[in-house]
Formats: structure tokens, C-alpha cells, sequence
């Protein structure tokens, strides 16, 4: 109601009458994360993916477009993510904490919503899907999941098929390469890109990439038939050789920095106002090279950093007062000598503090990917 409201109280101008309008309809659909994606099914309709939503949610596109909900209740979170149209015009939604695979099955003119499969055990089980133009069938990558899950549509089929894979949050989304007919998987986390040879259905990996990290995210297939991975928190772009059967690469990173720090030094018996100036220039250096059917990683840093540090000593003690403090004590009163030497002091103290925060650094740059966010 609210949405009605908004739109009354503020009409878009529109002094272009071929201009796009936007206009909101449907619902009211309360809640969050409630659809997660949607499909084309093959009579027109578009049908939404329940994620928090526990049906199916159909929009009739058009002039006067409509949205209604259809199908049985399904409780549960984020149970299906993403959808995809079959060659027969039905539309299967990927499990990811679902432990079956939905489908709205358009075959008999009004949509019929159902699972089959599973059941599947597990949380964020399946992360993207891939409709393979060879057989027909629809390969899911496995997020959480030990194996890629492969549905028939012709049979409703649903298989685990290739080897185990462990470990957590695996790859996230696949495409189908350009070049070869096979289906790939972006590594997430994995150690190398996830290969489906729909022919065969053999599964296998290609790659020697750091464990872990949350490497890439999602990816694009190129003009060139090429794939190329989107970065997440790697550091370089990733480009799958699909010509070559899926040799994965990485390209060069170049990262600079600089630092300026002021600061205040107060204390109780002798104040000190410390200004202190540092540029630090970092360059990493990271490639990728061919041994055979294996690759591997070689890393190199060069830094190079300056400090500069100034200091004006602050005393409450009065150059009359100090000349008074001669007389009455052997203890000389110089304070010009006990501002060079604490001045030499902390900056001795300043530059061994950065060359072991250069040594922890260049020491830990082994295990960079292998954190978690």
C-alpha cells in the first residue's frame, strides 16, 4: 500500500513519450531475500525462484502486466537459487538449501509446480547451473555440495556425478565455453577451475591456484570463446583457456601505496610534540607459468619505504629556573642535549618497527588467499 502511495504522491515526468516508464505492480509481497532469480518459462511467463518465499511467484508480462503467487507452500530459507529453462520449456530451480529440486512443469498448459530428487543433505549446497546445448542436460556447480549434480529433463533424472570434491564454498557460477562445448566452474575457493565434459560427463579440475581466499565470483565468456573469471578478493583477473581444455591463468597486479602520519607525544613529565612523515612504495609482482600439465605461482615483492621524523622539545621549566638549578646542584640543566638524544632514540625505535612489519608481511604473503572474510 505504501508502494501506492509513493507512486501517487510522486509521478515521473515523462515529456518523452517513447521514454522508458517505470511502474510498479503485484503484491503487496512482504519479507526479504523472497525470490532468487527468476526464468523465462517456455509459455511466456516469467516464474521466480522461492528462496524465503514459499511459492512460486508467476508475472505475466505485457501492457497490464500481472504477478500472482502459484503452487504449493514450501517453507524454509534461501531453499532454491537461480532457475533454468529446459529445451521442453519447463523451468527446474538449482537446490542450495532445498533438499530437492523444484520444477514448474508448463506441459500441460496451466503450471504445475513439484520436486523430485534428493533428498539432499546440507546448506548452500549448489551455486549456478549450466544447460548443456550437447545432451540436453543441466549441470550444477557445486558450492557446499561433494559432486556436480546433473538433472535429465527428459527423465527428470537427478544424479551425482564426477569425484568428491571437499571443502566449503567451492566455485560459484559456470558457463559453457566457447570453444569446446564443455562447462566450467569459477573458483570461488577451490584450487582450480571445475571441468564438465558433457559427452563423457567426466568431471576433473584444472588449475594450481591457492587454496581458499574467495578468489573469483561469478565470470564471462568472451568474444573470444575465452572464459574470464570476475575478481572477488583476488587481486588479478582470471582467464580460462578454453581452446586449450581449460588452462587457467592469472595476470599481473601492481599495488602502491603511501602513508603520512602526524603524531602527539604527550607526556607527564616531559611533554614532546613528534611529527613524523613516512612514504612506503610497494610493488608486487605475481605470474603465472606453464610446467608441463601443471602450473604453478611465483611471487615477488620489492619495497622500499623512508621515514622522516622531526621533534621540538616543550618544557614547563624556565631557562631562569634551570640556571638556578646549576647553583644549587652538580646536575647540569641542558635540555638541547636530551632533546638530540631521545630524538636519535626514537627514530632507531621507529625504523626497526618497520622492518619487522616489512619481514611479517613478506613472511605471510604465502597464506594471503587462505583467509576467510
Amino acid at each position: 500500500q505504501r508502494y501506492r502511495r509513493w507512486r501517487r504522491a510522486n509521478p515521473s515526468p515523462n515529456p518523452n513519450p517513447n521514454a522508458a516508464r517505470i511502474e510498479l505492480f503485484g503484491g503487496p509481497f512482504w519479507g526479504q531475500s523472497k525470490w532468487l532469480g527468476g526464468e523465462l518459462g517456455g509459455d511466456g511467463m516469467i516464474y521466480a525462484v522461492p528462496g524465503d518465499a514459499e511459492q512460486v511467484l508467476m508475472v505475466a508480462p505485457g501492457p497490464n502486466p500481472t504477478a500472482r503467487l502459484i503452487g504449493p507452500s514450501y517453507p524454509g530459507k534461501n531453499k532454491w537459487l537461480r532457475g533454468l529453462r529446459a529445451r521442453d520449456g519447463n523451468v527446474y530451480c538449482i537446490p542450495c538449501c532445498a533438499d530437492d529440486i523444484l520444477k514448474v512443469d508448463l506441459s500441460g498448459g496451466a503450471p504445475r509446480v513439484s520436486t523430485f530428487g534428493g533428498p539432499y543433505e546440507g546448506k548452500w549446497l549448489w551455486h549456478g547451473a549450466v544447460l548443456s546445448p550437447v545432451n540436453g542436460c543441466i549441470y550444477c556447480m557445486p558450492c557446499n555440495a561433494l559432486r556436480v549434480l546433473k538433472i535429465d529433463p527428459a527423465t527428470d533424472a537427478a544424479t551425482l556425478i564426477g569425484p568428491v570434491f571437499e571443502g566449503r564454498q567451492k566455485w560459484y557460477g559456470g558457463l559453457l565455453g566457447g570453444n569446446d562445448g564443455r562447462i566450467y566452474g569459477i573458483p570461488q575457493n577451490a584450487t582450480g577451475a571445475l571441468i564438465i565434459d558433457p559427452r563423457t560427463d567426466e568431471v576433473y579440475t584444472k588449475g594450481s591456484l591457492p587454496e581458499g581466499g574467495w578468489k573469483w565470483h561469478g565470470g564471462v565468456v568472451g568474444h573470444d570463446g575465452n572464459i574470464y573469471g570476475v575478481p572477488n578478493h583476488a587481486d588479478s583477473v582470471l582467464k580460462i583457456d578454453t581452446a586449450r581444455g581449460g588452462e587457467a591463468s592469472l595476470g599481473l597486479g601492481l599495488s602502491l601505496s603511501r602513508t603520512l602520519a602526524l603524531t602527539l607525544s604527550l607526556g607527564l613529565r616531559n611533554p614532546s610534540l613528534s611529527l613524523s612523515l613516512s612514504l612506503s612504495l610497494s610493488l608486487t609482482l605475481r605470474y603465472r607459468h606453464s610446467a608441463g600439465r601443471s602450473w604453478a605461482t611465483t611471487s615477488a615483492t620489492l619495497t622500499a619505504s623512508t621515514s622522516t621524523s622531526a621533534l621540538w622539545w616543550v618544557t614547563t621549566v624556565p631557562f631562569g629556573a634551570c640556571r638556578a638549578m646549576r647553583r644549587r646542584s652538580s646536575r647540569s640543566c641542558q635540555p638541547r642535549k636530551k632533546l638530540g638524544s631521545w630524538a636519535q632514540a626514537s627514530g632507531t625505535a621507529r625504523i626497526s618497527g618497520r622492518t619487522d612489519f616489512w619481514e611479517r608481511t613478506i613472511a605471510s604473503m604465502g597464506s594471503r588467499y587462505g583467509r576467510t572474510p
